[in-house]
């Protein structure tokens, strides 16, 4: 794998997720860029089913990408799905209130399906800074929402529903 030359900061593989485990299962590996001042993106090999030759890069991308949006802080695959933090997005509950997007892969590649955001999002709260998948389920994490307490955070859960995509299930906050 090669990452081509950029002539800002570059943190290469921030964050990422641990591929299923042995040649014959789907193996997925992200390799997450962060380029500081432009759209960051984060780059994944298509699956690995029968070899563990490294496979070809191909480049995930938010459909609404912006700079600063940290879009790849944070990724998790898990069998045919990724799920991509992008904790600085600006969106309509405000100013780095943060997003997740997932991708699917169908058909031979990488396919966005569904930005996520906190049903009581707000400025600051950074959801997407903290991704995980299993089966039908993500978890996000928002560290500055104001859940208990002012910038206590919370995790967010999602479950999948084959009909209406993923949604919103709960809120999980400090109880004291």
């Amino acid at each position: 794998m090669t990452i081509m030359s950029i002539s800002r900061s570059v943190f290469a593989g921030f964050t990422v997720s641990r591929p299923a485990e042995g040649c014959t299962a789907m193996k997925r590996t992200i390799f997450v860029m962060l380029v500081a001042g432009f759209v960051a993106s984060a780059t994944a090999p298509v699956p690995v089913r029968a070899s563990c030759s490294i496979p070809e890069v191909v480049k995930l991308l938010a459909p609404d990408a912006v700079t600063s949006a940290y879009f790849g802080l944070s990724v998790a695959v898990d069998g045919d799905w990724a799920i991509v933090g992008a904790n600085g997005d600006d969106n309509t509950h405000g100013v780095n209130a943060g997003a997740a997007y997932v991708f699917q892969y169908t058909g031979g590649s990488w396919v966005y399906k569904q930005k996520l955001m906190a049903s009581d999002g707000a400025t600051g709260d950074y959801f997407g800074y903290s991704v995980d998948i299993e089966g039908s389920t993500i978890v996000v994490g928002a560290p500055y929402d104001d859940g208990t307490y002012t910038d206590s955070g919370s995790l967010y859960v999602f479950k999948f529903d084959p009909r209406l995509g993923w949604g919103q299930q709960a809120k999980l906050a400090d109880s004291n």
